[in-house]
């Protein structure tokens, strides 16, 4: 799909508001240190029934939400979800250190977040795509929260700028801007192309074959079926 192709229909909305959401969720997981609080969200919200994501995703999910809970349920067995419940702590130490191996560090990261590192020769972080995708982010007044500290192209803030694409294409669309929700359309169509998708898969495969824990294995799935879902849908 285009900019070209879209008109104000509800079938391009839900695609929009769908996506925005899985976007700015899968975002959150790889830019923050894992801990009860989100565990607790994931039970309280029932993300194996309330995805955004229709099931044209395939088995990845469906399987990426049933581990996603299973993670959930290991840091509160009782899976009561009161207030006054307590988390096992030893699961929670567990994802962290999962997530500082996979993307954070120290040592060689098994799941390196940073778009130059998969796509250019030296794999160095800072590279073309880094100031490629700041560029991006100006063009539709975003700025990396830690510029010139954290990579711009860290895949969460790739993820979060997917999203508020999204989130900017569905209020030109309430304000009745056609060229507004055209051209928003037309650049979340490209930045996939240029960008996300031309990476993101690595990433995904990558959690699946290092990560141990519900969570990022979840979050891998979760990410390749959101991947397919993206290029399905707008590429």
């Amino acid at each position: 799909m285009t900019g070209a192709d879209v008109a104000v229909d509800g079938a391009v909305l839900d695609l929009l508001d769908a996506h925005g959401g899985a976007c700015a969720f899968l975002s959150a997981v790889f830019l923050n240190e894992p801990d009860a609080a989100l565990a607790h969200r994931l039970g309280e919200s029932d993300l194996v029934g309330s995805w955004p994501l229709p099931d044209t995703t395939g088995p990845d999910g469906l399987d990426g939400r049933a581990h996603l809970a299973g993670w959930a349920r290991a840091v509160f067995p009782e899976a009561s979800w009161a207030a006054e419940d307590a988390p096992e702590e030893s699961v929670i130490g567990e994802t962290v250190a999962e997530w500082m191996r996979l993307f954070r560090g120290p040592g060689r990261l098994e799941a390196c977040p940073y778009e130059s590192v998969h796509r250019e020769e030296e794999a160095l972080t800072f590279g073309e795509h880094t100031v490629s995708v700041r560029r991006w982010y100006a063009a539709h007044g975003v700025e990396a929260p830690r510029l010139n500290v954290e990579p711009d192209d860290h895949i969460g803030l790739e993820l979060a700028f997917v999203s508020h694409l999204c989130l900017g294409a569905l209020d030109a669309a309430e304000a009745g801007d056609l060229a507004g929700l055209s051209g928003k359309i037309e650049a979340l169509s490209s930045f996939l192309d240029e960008h996300l998708l031309a990476w993101a898969d690595e990433v995904a495969e990558a959690m699946l074959a290092h990560a141990g824990t519900g969570l990022y294995l979840g979050a891998g799935l979760l990410l390749r079926g959101t991947c397919r879902s993206l290029r399905a849908a707008f590429c």
